[in-house]
């Protein structure tokens, strides 16, 4: 008799790995969807305040105007300019006349122009879209209100800007 001993390996429970790839799978979809509470919060609950100091810190048209907003949700805000914005056109030194001509009134309609604000870690939070002709009435959208209300993209939420924009 010639028996063959085979290791004796003790069987690993298929439950229990299950287990393990089932509390893995919860574990990131949990901390995915906590990540996600996380910044729907965070635009939720932006302030009057940063809203107001994020106009002109996202775009130079809103520089020396003082803003200030009100809201009720903390989604939408209605704004105010204390002076109308100022023109975001940078002067183009090739196309200047040689002759010098009167200056032109500047007709400057800002009903429905758009214009991003940021947080306070200057990264795109939401955008505000011109409500009268002077420039002196905006309504800005917090987070996914701003783009369900076509003032900027999805793909702009978030971004950094090291700067105001112009244009």
């Amino acid at each position: 008799m010639n028996e063959q001993r085979t290791p004796q390996i003790a069987p690993v429970s298929r439950s229990r790995r299950r287990l393990s790839r089932a509390g893995l799978i919860t574990a990131i979809t949990a901390g995915v969807v906590a990540a996600g509470a996380g910044t729907a919060a965070a635009v939720a609950y932006l302030t009057e305040e940063t809203v107001a100091s994020g106009m002109p810190g996202a775009a130079v048209i809103f520089e020396g105007t003082d803003p200030s907003c009100t809201t009720t949700d903390h989604v939408v805000f209605d704004c105010t300019l204390s002076r109308a914005p100022k023109s975001d056109v940078l002067p183009n030194p090739a196309k200047r006349e040689k002759v010098k001509t009167a200056p032109r009134p500047a007709a400057t309609d800002y009903t429905d122009v758009k214009h991003a604000f940021v947080d306070d870690q200057g990264n795109i939070a939401g955008g505000c879209k011109g409500v009268d002709a002077t420039g002196l009435h905006w309504v800005c959208y917090a987070g996914q209100r701003a783009v369900t209300e076509g003032v900027t993209a999805q793909r702009l939420l978030g971004e950094h800007l090291d700067s105001p924009a112009r244009g």
